[in-house]
């Protein structure tokens, strides 16, 4: 009896249909489930790995997640093209700027960038990746080149900057070190959070993982 109870689990378990790993969100709306998200622009060096509430919505031009009508935001980015840190986030056009390699290099360089508030890096460890977390905002300020305070850029000055008028953009970076390079998951605000939002978005940032593609 033993020997048929076995023989009945192992048929079954083989015929058990196979759950397909997570996927790319659709664009739009998402439904509440277990997702993937790249830097496909760079070539998808690491994929991020999350679970999404209700709620949230996803453009896949720039691998981004918004929630709370888009005050808030989820982007993977891979570093090792915009790797210029303007030591001047307001003049950063003619700025002089720091190469950075590693994640503690993006902080260090961050640290001392004119124009931004950033936090002091903490130890950070997602799977078998190491780096740093630490949060960046703007000094509000007028007359930036081109309208916009600069975080970091590549080597023709194209890049990630602060949004909107600087007072309420903060953004936490999630720095990794890959063999491939440096990596960050970018988690930013345009606006104070209800307590409750900002729990669903300790949550989201609580189930990421990650994993460098070959």
């Amino acid at each position: 009896m033993h020997l048929l109870a076995l023989t009945a689990g192992a048929a079954l378990a083989s015929i058990a249909p196979i759950t397909a790993p997570p996927a790319e969100p659709p664009n739009g709306v998402v439904p509440a489930g277990t997702y993937t998200l790249e830097d496909s622009p760079a070539g998808a060096p690491f994929t991020v790995t999350l679970t999404v509430p209700e709620g949230w919505t996803y453009d896949s031009a720039f691998s981004a997640l918004w929630g709370f009508g888009e005050t808030a935001y989820i982007i993977p980015i891979s570093l090792e093209s915009t790797n210029q840190i303007p030591v001047d986030n307001c003049a950063w056009r003619d700025s002089d700027a720091t190469t950075v390699e590693t994640a503690a290099e993006l902080a260090a360089a961050m640290g001392e960038q004119r124009g931004s508030l950033v936090s002091a890096p903490q130890p950070l460890q997602i799977g078998p990746y190491s780096g740093v977390v630490f949060t960046a905002a703007p000094v509000p300020a007028t007359d930036c080149d081109d309208g916009h305070q600069m975080v970091f850029m590549d080597s023709t000055r194209d890049g990630w900057w602060y949004h909107g008028d600087g007072i309420h953009d903060v953004k936490t970076f999630l720095a990794l070190d890959f063999e491939s390079g440096l990596g960050v998951i970018e988690v930013g605000t345009y606006a104070p959070l209800l307590p409750a939002d900002q729990r669903q978005l300790l949550a989201m940032i609580d189930s990421i993982d990650v994993v460098e593609n070959p």
